[in-house]
């Protein structure tokens, strides 16, 4: 049994309303996209990179 608690506790339904079908794929059933062909892949903005799920800050550049 999980019974480890999250800072964000929505229900399966409210996560599938608050993302994209694939940040749900992702985030929430530990869906990946093959290495090197995500739109993000060559990504050198400056700025604080948020979690989808939380907005907690992830890495900043």
């Amino acid at each position: 049994m999980n019974d480890k608690k999250y800072p964000v506790q929505k229900s399966e339904q409210e996560w599938r309303e608050s993302l994209s079908e694939k940040e749900f794929n992702i985030l929430r059933e530990q869906g990946t996209e093959a290495p090197f062909t995500g739109e993000f892949n060559d990504q050198y903005s400056v700025g604080t990179y948020l979690c989808k799920g939380c907005n907690a800050p992830l890495y900043e550049e």
